[in-house]
């Protein structure tokens, strides 16, 4: 038995014969003498190790790391083995585990580099014998300790390293197996479990190489490094052993930077049909070009991959971040006619000094309607862009939408009706009119109300939202068709405001649509009294075209004035500068109806009429009702009703003027009695508000006269109670309480500075001067 200095046992005891009569102890041996010869046991595992005969033998000895054996005629030394040799020896005879049990004792006798190698051999190859017995969670730690080189494991499956490796397995080998294949012996759930191992392997290698045997950056004999090849035989397994399992993490490794050799990995990822992450593949290795034609193959379905259901949004997201420009106009047609809607985002989600000319991007797309609506509503909407010309291009874009559902025509070449919009096509008249192939036509209803209910939608939208397209033009395109609400509009738009409520009132008997007009171009901050219908129709202009939605101007003879540059003018921008007054030439109408007027400089003044008050629009509608064009009969019914609803919107003065002479007074009712109360209210809320001016007036003034007989009396020997000096300076502060200090001692004109007592800022703290 073998026992501590405190009597205590930590191993079992060593089986011994009973002839034993000599024993020693050589870390980590026991050695036992006996008639026979001479017994080697070990500590570690209480095994016999070897035996030496040997008779006659009478006293056995441990002295100076030998073992002295003597009979009655010799002596004989017995040298042990060095210890790393008895390791190497136990794992070439596959003695794994009797290696380690040795290595475990051997941490005060071999030396840390020799027992570190030793130990990390010993790991590597009782990682394979785990292995070989489908204990994978045992062999991964094992070779994870041993830091094995993962090239050891993957060279068990034929053909997954690179045909160009320069990977050698280690001699002596870790193993006696040829490859996965044949351990599997044909049994193809075993084999799928391997290559499972192995793909856990690789990822693990690739995220801590240091684990799997990653070498260090030295060369080899041969001038190769041998970090570098490493990385690259184990990009191209993990890529190929990925492809085959299908993984996630084959797109995250062909996404980001990697080694792996692209003609090697090529095969697999076809074979397999990983045709999308072969496209990455190619982008992440610079050719571009070639992954976008594989991935238009795709899309088109001429090759079958079902990874990515998007995978054509993805292909636009990635032509707007691609480094070759050219790539993005040789797949954008391709994109944009497969699906409108997803490939003009190859120009929409470009940054807006990025990406090339609208201009351009608007010419490219005339091919393309559906696209370059998409387009034009992202310069318009989303960018906020103030051309005209891309306001007015959006505006027939929706006009023809609407106008090709209420009247079908034949395609033409380019594959869109004949409708198709064009601002540079359509020549105006002297007199603004537009010569237009739908003049006489009459709109019938579409075959599909929901769409042509989009589309007008969209249409209105414009029409009442925008200031910057040519209402005249667009008046031409429109023809005879019954657009009534679109129509009135325009007129809107070029401040013909009787035409477009006599519009909404007779032609389309749209009471709603008139109201919600004259909400919208009606100014309700100052009202004008006993509107006549002559002065509002001659207005040429409501909110102003060609003007930014929040511009400053000027008000010049009841007019707006904002300058812009010639070019400006024509067909640029609009910028909200400032208003000016200097500027005189000539002038003539604009393309909506407004002024314009030719400086000296070259520039443009836009001058539009001020918006019509609510109360002129208003009662402009209440006398359209009334008194219908064409002998038709008044809408009384509806005027009154407009009346009693939206009676605060009418001067009742002028509404009553409006009323024929024969109506009953019953019909207005509400609208008189709500008259009569605001007129009350009004008048009383001024009253009032006289009164309190007047008594503010009144207490200032006594206030004031009451400060003006107030004396102050200081002498030499008057001093400031804040900082106790004298008041020797003329100026001086006075608060109501009587306290007097230095201007410099007052932190506040309203707060005492020795009191703290706060006053009224009305009347003011007098500041005075010594007399």
């Amino acid at each position: 038995m073998l026992v501590t200095a405190a009597g205590t046992s930590h191993r079992a005891p060593v089986p011994w014969s009973e002839t034993v009569f000599a024993a020693a102890f050589l870390d980590p041996y026991v050695i036992a003498l006996d008639r026979s010869g001479v017994n080697v046991h070990s500590v570690l595992d209480q095994a016999l190790k070897q035996t030496l005969r040997f008779t006659g033998g009478n006293l056995l000895e441990a002295c100076e790391g030998r073992l002295w054996l003597a009979s009655s005629r010799e002596v004989y030394a017995l040298v042990p083995r060095p210890l790393d040799k008895q390791v190497w020896d136990l794992l070439l005879a596959w003695r794994t585990e009797e290696a380690m049990q040795l290595l475990d004792g051997a941490g005060t006798i071999l030396p840390r580099e020799k027992l570190q190698s030793l130990s990390r051999r010993a790991q590597q190859q009782r990682g394979f014998e785990y292995l070989l017995k489908l204990q994978f969670d045992e062999a991964k730690q094992m070779f994870c300790s041993g830091c094995t080189d993962v090239r050891e494991v993957a060279s068990l499956y034929p053909h997954l390293l690179p045909a160009a490796s320069h990977f050698v397995r280690m001699h002596p080998p870790l193993h006696d197996t040829a490859d996965f294949v044949s351990i599997s012996a044909g049994q193809l759930q075993n084999l799928f479990s391997y290559k499972r191992f192995l793909l856990d392997c690789l990822r693990d290698a690739r995220r801590e190489p240091s684990t799997w045997g990653r070498p260090s950056t030295e060369a080899d004999s041969n001038g190769r490094d041998q970090c570098d090849g490493w990385q690259v035989d184990v990009d191209t397994a993990l890529v190929k052993l990925a492809a085959e399992f299908g993984d996630d993490c084959l797109f995250d490794l062909v996404a980001e930077d990697n080694v792996c050799i692209l003609e090697d990995c090529t095969p697999w990822l076809e074979k397999h049909g990983r045709f999308y992450a072969l496209g990455l593949l190619y982008k992440c290795h610079g050719q571009e070009e070639v992954a976008f034609q594989l991935w238009r193959r795709i899309v088109d379905g001429e090759l079958k991959d079902t990874t990515r259901t998007d995978l054509l949004e993805y292909l636009v997201d990635m032509l707007g971040s691609c480094t070759q420009r050219h790539l993005l106009w040789d797949h954008a047609a391709w994109a944009i006619h497969t699906k409108p809607e997803v490939g003009v985002r190859v120009f929409t989600q470009l940054p807006p000094g990025d990406g090339p000319p609208a201009e351009e991007v608007v010419s490219f797309l005339q091919d393309y309607p559906s696209a370059l609506r998409y387009y034009l509503e992202h310069l318009v909407w989303s960018r906020g862009l103030q051309l005209e010309k891309f306001h007015t291009h959006l505006a027939l874009l929706y006009l023809d939408e609407v106008l090709a559902l209420l009247h079908p025509r034949v395609p033409g070449k380019n594959g869109h009706n004949g409708t198709a919009a064009s601002v540079d096509g359509l020549k105006e008249d002297a007199d603004g009119g537009v010569h237009s192939s739908l003049d006489g036509y009459t709109g019938r209803e579409s075959e599909n109300e929901e769409a042509l209910l989009a589309a007008r939608s969209r249409l209105q939208w414009l029409l009442q939202e925008s200031k910057l397209y040519r209402a005249h033009l667009l008046l031409g395109r429109l023809g005879n068709a019954q657009l009534h609400i679109e129509r009135a509009a325009l007129h809107g738009r070029l401040g013909q405001h009787v035409e477009a409520l006599s519009l909404l009132v007779h032609a389309a008997g749209c009471m709603h649509e008139a109201r919600k007009y004259c909400l919208r171009y009606g100014d309700a901050s100052e009202p004008v009294e006993n509107v006549e219908d002559e002065h509002l129709s001659q207005r040429s202009s409501s909110d102003g075209c060609y003007c930014p939605e929040n511009g400053h101007g000027n008000q010049e003879n009841g007019f707006t004035c904002i300058k812009l540059d010639r070019e400006t003018w024509s067909e640029g921008e609009v910028e909200d500068k400032e208003a000016t007054r200097s500027k005189r030439g000539t002038w003539d109408e604009g393309a909506c109806g407004s002024a314009k007027q030719a400086g000296s400089d070259g520039g443009v003044l836009i001058v539009e009429p001020q918006r019509p008050t609510r109360r002129e629009l208003f009662t402009a509608l209440l006398r359209i009702m009334l008194h219908p064009p064409d002998g038709r009969p008044p809408l009384e019914l509806e005027a009154s009703k407009l009346l009693n609803t939206d009676g605060s919107e009418f001067e009742a003065i002028s509404a009553l003027k409006a009323l024929p002479e024969g109506w009953s007074l019953g019909l207005v009712v509400p609208f008189v009695t709500g008259s009569l109360r605001r007129a009350l209210h009004t008048r009383r809320s001024a009253e009032v508000a006289r009164g309190l001016l007047l008594t503010r007036k009144n207490a200032a003034r006594a206030a004031k006269t009451e400060l003006s007989h107030i004396s102050i009396r200081l002498s030499e020997d008057s001093t400031c109670p804040v900082c106790q000096m004298p008041l020797s300076e003329p100026a001086f502060m006075w608060f109501p309480n009587g306290t007097v200090v230095h201007p410099a001692c007052a932190r506040s004109h309203f707060a005492c500075p020795v009191t703290g007592r706060i006053f009224s800022p009305e009347p003011p703290v007098q500041q005075h001067h010594k007399s």
